[in-house]
Order: structure tokens, then C-alpha cells, then sequence
């Protein structure tokens, strides 16, 4: 979950059952690609000189979100009869499995495909519960019963390769499942909440080190690069997960409380891996190395599982630490923007949209919270910006799919979204390419990219209106 140009690899829908979810789950409109197009050249439209258009959607973001979920379904999840998501052609995150698993999506993607239909059922009761369950059983081929927790990609016999953010967002996603359908469909949320309770408690915690370095580290595997590197996407996305356990009434299988345990975490966070400039670094390398890379993730989740301490404890030192976090995000001469823009009235979130989605959700569960007002109205406007830009520009101009790329920094994609970054910025420079908006030279569209720009306007239509 850490490398912006490869998140690691990791995940179609029939044509009547695409039909079905965008006319009858959403309301959207059906969409027939398969998240594929060709580079072909298209003229740039001109645009104003108080560039960049940051129009919103006529429809507001709530309906933004609700439309793209259709189209991520119905691109990526059951193409082959698999009951997994997939992808029509490889992508960064898809294994190159065979029969109905081909170019099958690893965890993490899909969760994020998960936990944008979670999103959706939270704002339409009932609206997506039918697909959580879906999905839900289809990750169960991930499952390693002997571990208590879920497997990078589909679980076979030797198979050793498990993170601990993957299955950290495995809980959190499940308890927002079981929070969103308690009342839509019981029976299924009791499942997810037990689910949840037994991953954090045989699972998750085993990832801790009480060495003199500390924090979770990020995998399981002997041999995979990194995986023992104490990690902020691990750690933080334990706390959090430990943190919505405890506010739902659950308890460690071995007794203490979530509360406890999670405090332990982001408080680690906070006092190891706060940089001088407000922001979270990326953690440690198992030598005690400091991974200075500052993603909107690292932030973001941090700064919500400091929001949910404070509303669980009450303790003010976890929501000041919050409102720190949330200055140093909005800061646009700060490492979370595109500093090679020179105005710094046009600079944007530099990562890709699969973490600021995360980022988002960290500052509006700490508007929620915040007594600040002027902080509370920053962050309305900066995260209705950043939005605005998105769907303005990371949307796929050329093929009209409504779907949408990986990278905030257009020039990162292509020569297209190039030229508009030079007229937006009206600075000149060349091209450098994420290969992972690619497959050899044919343009992608993935999961990981539109699942998270879904939750992204599921989150913006909820908490700052249309």
C-alpha cells in the first residue's frame, strides 16, 4: 500500500447483472466499457484564464459517487463467473491467474471496491447491502482459516503472503459494513462484526513489535521486500480499526480493551513519525531506518484515528493533535501538494486518488469534531477543491467511460492531461509517465483508481451537501 507508482498487486459483472445494479442498485446509468482505451491524440479545449475549472457535478457528489460505483462494479467485479473482482486486461494490481481468476485483483483493491458499496449503503439504506454480501463472500477465497486473517491474493496451500494494513482495512471496512447494515440486513452484520472482531484479535495484533523500534509492521512474508518495515499505513489503519471495535462494544478475544491498545498505536504514530512540518512520514525500516515519504494516507488515517480516540476517550490531546494534523494537510506550501506548480493557488494533492481518498475522510471526521470553526470551513473548501478537480480532470475525457485515472499530477499521465496541466498551471514540462496508468502502451482504467475517487464523492456528497 505504500509504492504510489505499483500499489501492490493484488482483483466483471454479467451483462444483466451490470444492468440490474445500474438501473435498479444505483439509479446510474449503464456504461459498457471495460476500462480500456487507446492513446489516440485529442485536442485540449481551451480554457479560461482563471483556470482550473473547478466546477462540481450538476448532480451533486452524492449521485457522482452512487454513478461511478456503477461503473466499477459493472467493469471489474464477477466478469469471469469468479465472484471476484477482475480486470479485462493486467493492471499493477491484478495476479495473472488463469480461467475465471484471470488478471483477478489482490486484496487491497478489492476492499476498496468493498468499501465503496459500504459508503453507498451508509447514505441509500438498502441500496447495496445485496452486493456487500456478495463481495463480502467472494474475498472469503482470501481467507486463511489457520491465520485468522485475509491473504494478498486467493488463499492455496503454502501460501504465506498477508499484510497487516491489507487486513487492518479488512476490519475497518467490515465494522462500516456492519454499522451500515444493522438495520438493511442484520443477519449479514452480525457476520461482518464477528468477522472483524476475530481478524483484529488472531490476526492484526500479532503484527506488533515490542522491540526498541515498535510500531506493525506491513507483511507476514519471509522473503517480500519490506515486509517487516514498521509501517504508518499498518499501524495507523490498526488503531483506527481497533478504535471502531471498541465503539461498537467489542473486546480482544484475550481480554484489556481496543481503546487501550489503539491508543498505544497512534500515540507510537504521533511521537516517532511526526515530522517538523506537521505531517506523517511513511515509518521504519526494520534496521530503524526512517521512511521519510510524506502520502496522503499516512496523514489521513492518522488524523481519524485521532478523531475517533478523542470521541471515544474524550482525551483532548488525541483531537489538538487532530487539528495539527489538519493545518499541516490544508497547508498548500506543504509536502502533501504538487509543489512543482509555482502558484501556489493551483497547486492540488500530489498522491494518487486511491490514498487521498483516505486523507479526505481524516479531515471530515475532524470537521465533525473540531470546535474550530475557521478549521471546520477550511476544510469544506479544500476537500469541495480537490474533489472538483477530480472529477474535472481526472475523468476520462477522451472515452467519455466515466471512469477515471490514478494520478492527481496530470503530468503523470499522459500527454493529454500534460497539455491541460500546462494550461491550468501555464508552466511548461515534459511527461513522466506512471506506468501504472498503462499496460505496455495501451492506457488502463483500474479499480484501485475508481473506487477510491467513488468513495472519495460518496464522502464529500455526505459531509459537505451537493
Amino acid at each position: 500500500m505504500r509504492d504510489s507508482a505499483t500499489p501492490r498487486a493484488g482483483w466483471r459483472l454479467p451483462l444483466a447483472a451490470a444492468a440490474a445494479i445500474a438501473m435498479t442498485v444505483t439509479g446510474g446509468t449503464a456504461l459498457a466499457s471495460a476500462g480500456v482505451h487507446s492513446s489516440a491524440p485529442v485536442t485540449v479545449p481551451a480554457l479560461a484564464a482563471d483556470a482550473p475549472n473547478l466546477n462540481h457535478p450538476a448532480a451533486g457528489y452524492a449521485q457522482a459517487g452512487a454513478d461511478l460505483t456503477s461503473t466499477y462494479m459493472q467493469a471489474f467485479w464477477n466478469r469471469a463467473g469468479g465472484n471476484i473482482f477482475s480486470a479485462p486486461t493486467p493492471t499493477a494490481e491484478t495476479v495473472p491467474s488463469s480461467g475465471n481468476s484471470s488478471n483477478g485483483y489482490t486484496l487491497w483493491p478489492s476492499l476498496l471496491g468493498l468499501h465503496g458499496l459500504v459508503e453507498g449503503e451508509r447514505q441509500r439504506p438498502g441500496a447495496y447491502s445485496y452486493w456487500i454480501w456478495q463481495v463480502y463472500s467472494g474475498l472469503g477465497q482470501y481467507w486463511n482459516a489457520d491465520w485468522h486473517g485475509y491473504m494478498a491474493w486467493k488463499m492455496f496451500p503454502g501460501n504465506d503472503d498477508s499484510y497487516y494494513d491489507d487486513n487492518a482495512w479488512v476490519v475497518i471496512t467490515l465494522v462500516e459494513a456492519y454499522e451500515a447494515t444493522r438495520t438493511s440486513d442484520p443477519a449479514h452484520a452480525a457476520m461482518y462484526l464477528g468477522r472483524a472482531n476475530e481478524v483484529m484479535s488472531q490476526y492484526e495484533v500479532h503484527g506488533w513489535n515490542s522491540d526498541s523500534i515498535g510500531g506493525v509492521r506491513w507483511g507476514t512474508s519471509a522473503t517480500a521486500a519490506g515486509a517487516t518495515d514498521r509501517t504508518t499505513s499498518a499501524t495507523a489503519g490498526a488503531a483506527l480499526a481497533a478504535f471502531l471495535l471498541h465503539r461498537n462494544g467489542q473486546r480482544p478475544t484475550w481480554g484489556g480493551t481496543w481503546l487501550d491498545w489503539g491508543a498505544g498505536a497512534v500515540k507510537w504514530i504521533v511521537r516517532r513519525l511526526c515530522d517538523s512540518d506537521g505531517l506523517i512520514m511513511d515509518g521504519f525500516k526494520d534496521n530503524g531506518e526512517v521512511m521519510r515519504t510524506k502520502w496522503t494516507y499516512n496523514t489521513g488515517v492518522t488524523m481519524r484515528a485521532l478523531v475517533e480516540h478523542y470521541r471515544e476517550s474524550g482525551d483532548r490531546t488525541s483531537l489538538t493533535a487532530a487539528e495539527s494534523l489538519g493545518r499541516a494537510a490544508l497547508d498548500h506550501n506543504g509536502g502533501l501538494f504538487d509543489n512543482s506548480v509555482n502558484d501556489s493557488s493551483k497547486r492540488f494533492w500530489w498522491d494518487g486518488v486511491y490514498f487521498v481518498h483516505y486523507l479526505v475522510d481524516g479531515l471530515l471526521r475532524l470537521r465533525e469534531a473540531t470546535g474550530d470553526a475557521a478549521l471546520r470551513s477550511s476544510i469544506a473548501a479544500e476537500v469541495r477543491r480537490e474533489a472538483a478537480y477530480t472529477y474535472n480532470y481526472l475523468r476520462d475525457q477522451q472515452s467519455g467511460d466515466g471512469m477515471y485515472w490514478r494520478n492527481m499530477r496530470l503530468w503523470r499521465i499522459g500527454p493529454y492531461q500534460l497539455q491541460v496541466w500546462q494550461q491550468i498551471t501555464g508552466q511548461t514540462r515534459g511527461l513522466s509517465q506512471d506506468p501504472s496508468e498503462m499496460n505496455g502502451s495501451q492506457y488502463v482504467k483500474t479499480l484501485l483508481a475508481n473506487a477510491g475517487v467513488a468513495r472519495l464523492f460518496w464522502q464529500v456528497g455526505a459531509s459537505t451537501g451537493p
